[in-house]
C-alpha cells in the first residue's frame, strides 16, 4: 500500500513538475536574418522582424525569439553554412536566393507543403504566385516568402497616344 502511494505521489509530482516546465520554461527560437536586403543603407533593417517578435511574444509569453544582428547579407551564406555543419542552425531562417535549391536539395530545408495545405487560416492569395513558387523545389514548398518587390512598368498614355 506504502508503494502504491510512493509511486502515485512520485507520477504526481512528475506530472506536476513536466506541466510546470512547458508553461513555465521559455522556449528559445533561434532566428537567421541578414541586414542589407536591398544593397543600401537602411537604418530600419531590424524594425519589422523587431514589431513581428513583439507580436509573437505577446502571444506567446512562454516564448522568446534571438537572432544575432549585424549579418550583412554578402557574409550571410557563409555564416548560415558555418551553423549548419556545426549542426547549430537557426530554428527560423532566411534563404538567399543563391542557396535555396542547394539546401532544398541537401535536406537542410522542412518540406511546408502538409502544413499549408493542412493550415485553415493559411492563404495562398495572400502571397503573389512568382513569389510563392520561388520557395519550391520540387514542387514542395520549403520557403515563404519575407518580402516581395513587384516590378512595375508605367506608361504616359498622352504621350503614347501623340504618335
Amino acid at each position: 500500500m506504502i508503494k502504491k502511494v510512493i509511486i502515485s505521489f512520485i507520477a504526481i509530482v512528475f506530472i506536476y513538475v513536466a506541466v510546470t516546465n512547458l508553461y513555465t520554461n521559455k522556449v528559445v527560437i533561434h532566428l537567421g536574418i541578414f541586414v542589407g536586403n536591398w544593397e543600401l543603407p537602411n537604418g530600419n533593417d531590424y524594425k519589422v522582424i523587431d514589431d513581428a517578435i513583439a507580436r509573437f511574444e505577446k502571444l506567446h509569453p512562454n516564448v522568446e525569439i534571438e537572432y544575432e544582428s549585424g549579418i550583412l547579407k554578402s557574409d550571410y551564406s557563409l555564416w548560415l553554412a558555418n551553423k549548419i555543419v556545426n549542426g547549430e542552425e537557426p530554428d527560423v531562417f532566411m534563404i538567399v536566393d543563391e542557396d535555396f535549391n542547394t539546401l532544398s536539395s541537401l535536406g537542410v530545408l522542412k518540406d511546408l507543403t502538409e502544413e499549408i495545405e493542412n493550415d485553415k487560416k493559411f492563404n495562398k492569395d495572400d502571397y503573389y504566385e512568382s513569389t510563392l513558387k520561388a520557395g519550391q523545389y520540387e514542387h514542395k514548398q520549403y520557403a515563404l516568402p519575407y518580402e516581395s518587390n513587384p516590378m512595375l512598368m508605367f506608361v504616359n498614355k498622352t504621350l503614347l497616344d501623340r504618335k
